[in-house]
This record gives structure tokens, C-alpha cells and sequence, in this order.
């Protein structure tokens, strides 16, 4: 089970919720938080990924692929287009590539591209 962030529903408690829910068992946590900038979002992940490391639990970024590359991160998740215009050396940096998806044909058009899930 993995856990998909928005901390618009976690309030101020945010890391609080992250660290509780990172000692919960969960399998990952996926930090997608949309309505940040890249700083802003880098800021959050540094912070996220201390929790993380902290509980043995993986840490799945959203979106920002620099700033997977930047904190080591090799675990993404990316919306279709994004994926799609990934390179093949771009892609090396990652051992898991998770892709959203709406159809059976954007499911197809993602494994080809390479998505783990």
C-alpha cells in the first residue's frame, strides 16, 4: 500500500502526518504535492525524505524529475507526457518509473515507455 500525499487535507500537521504514516508499514510514500514550485517542492522533499530514511520507507517523488536527481531519489512518478518524454539516459537514473494512466491505451503507451507501474 502506498501512501499519495496532499497536504491540503493534512493541514499543519503535515510532517507529523508523513511520520506517522511512514511507521504505519506503509510500502512507499509518494510526495505529490502539485501546487508547489520546484524550490518549494525540493524544500518539502528534503524534509520528507529525512521522515522516510528515518522509518526504512521508500520516498517516491512527483513530477520533479531534477529534484529526484538532485536528493538521489531513484523512484519517480510521473503524469503520461512527462514519461513519454523522458529519454533512455534520463530514464537510467531511476530504478522505478510509476506513470498515471486513464485508459487501457494510455497503460500500454506508459509500459512502453518504460513504467515500472
Amino acid at each position: 500500500m502506498y501512501c499519495v500525499t496532499n497536504r491540503a487535507l493534512a493541514g499543519e500537521g503535515f510532517l507529523e502526518q508523513i511520520e506517522r504514516t511512514a511507521k504505519s508499514g506503509v510500502d512507499g510514500i509518494i510526495l505529490r504535492e502539485k501546487d508547489l514550485s520546484e524550490a518549494e517542492y525540493e524544500e518539502l522533499a528534503l524534509k520528507v525524505q529525512k521522515i522516510c530514511r528515518a522509518a526504512g520507507v521508500p520516498l517516491i517523488l512527483h513530477t520533479y524529475v531534477n529534484v529526484a536527481r538532485r536528493l538521489g531519489i531513484r523512484s519517480i512518478h510521473l503524469p503520461l507526457g512527462k514519461a513519454l518524454a523522458l529519454g533512455e539516459t534520463e530514464k537510467k537514473d531511476f530504478d522505478v518509473l510509476g506513470v498515471s494512466t486513464h485508459s487501457v491505451e494510455e497503460a500500454e503507451a506508459a509500459w512502453k515507455a518504460g513504467a515500472d507501474s
